[in-house]
């Protein structure tokens, strides 16, 4: 289980059992587990680098902060199988932050995602020509009941969104900052 996982990382700052509880949403009742950490000052550092104004951010030099370890348990929490690709789900954050997030991913792992609309948001798509790739990085550190988030083996016959569905992006139109180069990124309309 990812709580156990995650408890088990963060041991020398946990003085307490895992906590199991039902949590209610829209009516319905959910099994969760969370766990609690000391106060320490590591936390102060890394929360000052990811809150501004009280909001969670993407730090302009995240691809540094990337490594197969932190995005596998990105992916973990916040991924899915998704056609013959997968998403990140990036919801609380702006445009910019995506775009930052997808360059890092593109640098760090050279994967080939883009951004994709998602209830009015904008989330991260890797490209079914990188699930191969994506696999390499994740699956050394996947916890295996965590496996179907891949999605299953790519399949010859599969194709994409007609590309009618698709509009290039220059990176400066995402980020609205023409001191970039000019990378191009393409989302899914």
């Amino acid at each position: 289980m990812l709580a156990e996982f995650k408890r088990d990382v963060f041991a020398n700052f946990v003085g307490m059992p895992l906590h199991r509880f039902d949590q209610q949403l829209g009516g319905k009742s959910y099994p969760a587990v969370q766990f609690a950490t000391r106060t320490n000052p590591v936390f102060t550092d890394w929360h000052s680098r990811f809150y501004r104004d009280g909001r969670k951010t993407v730090p302009e030099d995240i691809a540094r902060e990337l490594s197969p370890m932190t995005v596998t348990v990105w992916f973990m929490d916040d991924g899915a199988a998704d056609h013959a690709g997968a998403t990140l789900q990036t919801h609380s954050f702006t445009v910019g932050e995506v775009a930052l997030l997808v360059g890092a991913l593109e640098e760090r792992f050279d994967l080939a995602v883009n951004l994709r609309k998602n209830r009015g948001r904008w989330i991260i798509y890797v490209k079914s020509a990188s699930m191969s790739r994506l696999r390499e990085v994740l699956l050394p550190h996947l916890l295996p009941e965590f496996a179907y988030k891949l999605g299953s083996e790519p399949r010859r016959d599969h194709t994409l969104a007609p590309d009618s569905q698709v509009r290039e992006m220059t990176w400066s139109d995402l980020i609205g900052n023409g001191e970039r180069s000019p990378e191009t990124v393409t989302r899914r309309g």
